[in-house]
């Protein structure tokens, strides 16, 4: 007696038989092996398209293709934080020399880069108002409202200075825009600031030099 395998050609969506020697009596029954004379259709099988086994590994094959570039596109995506030493690696009193101005590997955005980045923002009415881009800040918000002090000067201004003050500024509007060095709040910055923040607990505070040379390092600014 002879028996029969069945095969599925995807390029022509049919079924195909092949002959293949006898077997015992217990492997048939075991694996189901059908001869031709058993088979009541006979090759009139071969001829017909199997439409839900084909239609499975089809869908198999396109959940394949399409899921591939969307696994290399999260593979991609970049990640937001900076790629710099935090405070506690950082070297800064007497020995600036070893960071020797150095930048991260993929620094925060400096003052440059965001007094250049703003747009406009229309109200209802029409009114526009700039507002710094990606970081969702007005470009009119006063130093005083975030840092504290009396100082009034608008973002936008202070952003051209040069100064401390600037560095500060870029700072918020990396944390705002969520790109920034992990584990530095927007309280770290303020510290800087006002010459109070230390690197680690029980540590001397930083002077604001030293607070200024890590948010220049971070920006890939050169030291001073």
């Amino acid at each position: 007696m002879k028996f029969a395998s069945i095969e599925i050609d995807e390029a022509s969506n049919r079924q195909r038989i092949h002959e293949i020697p006898a077997v015992g009596q217990e492997f048939a029954k075991r694996f189901n092996v059908k001869s031709n004379s058993e088979n009541k259709e006979g090759k009139q099988l071969s001829e017909r398209p199997s439409p839900a086994i084909s239609g499975n590994r089809r869908k198999l094959i396109r959940g394949g293709v399409i899921g591939a570039p969307v696994l290399l596109a999260l593979k991609s995506t970049p990640v937001l934080a900076c790629n710099c030493k935090q405070p506690s690696g950082f070297s800064t009193s007497g020995n600036l020399s070893r960071n020797g101005g150095a930048s991260c590997t993929d620094p925060a955005k400096s003052p440059t880069y965001w007094s250049a980045n703003t747009y406009d923002k229309y109200s209802s009415r029409g009114r526009a108002t700039k507002y710094f881009r990606y970081a969702n800040v007005r470009a009119d918000t006063k130093f005083k409202d975030v840092f504290g002090g009396t100082d009034e000067r608008k973002f936008i201004d202070v952003l051209g200075e040069g100064s401390f003050a600037s560095l500060v500024v870029a700072a918020y509007l990396n944390l705002k825009a969520g790109r920034f060095v992990s584990g530095v709040s927007l309280s770290s910055v303020q510290e800087m600031w006002n010459g109070t923040y230390r690197p680690t607990a029980g540590a001397p505070p930083w002077t604001k030099e030293e607070g200024e040379n890590y948010l220049r390092y971070v920006m890939g600014l050169p030291l001073r």
